[in-house]
């Protein structure tokens, strides 16, 4: 029998695939191959606004992305070509979940993240 590992990135694009014999010792190994072999994802830190507003969590910026994570739901969206000066201040905003629905909502590409 064999085994096909993928490593996927949030939009489900392949990043790493291999193919191996089902042994426990072989997949632990392909495991650590994929781990190695893998592009390193950049990081970037989610600040928590829910004492700002009553519909997002918490909201980040990295590479032109902001990225809005909703209380109820949990959903993350990630909204591309964003200004770092608009997360700056949907940070600064008396209520965040305002100021993303007059100032992000409908104006930037939106893609669900999970």
């Amino acid at each position: 029998m064999k085994l096909r590992i993928t490593i996927t990135d949030e939009t489900g694009n392949n990043l790493s695939s291999v193919l191996v014999e089902s042994t426990l010792d072989k997949v632990n190994k392909a495991l650590r191959d994929l781990d190695e072999s893998r592009p390193e994802m950049p990081k970037f830190e989610m600040t928590y606004v829910g004492n700002r507003s009553s519909n997002v969590e918490s909201v980040g910026w990295l590479d032109e992305s902001l990225y809005v994570k909703f209380q109820h739901s949990k959903s993350l969206y990630r909204y591309d070509g964003v200004p770092r000066q608009v997360y700056e201040e949907a940070l600064a905003a008396d209520s965040v979940g305002r100021y993303i629905v007059g100032n992000v909502k409908d104006k930037y590409n939106v893609t669900k993240v999970n």
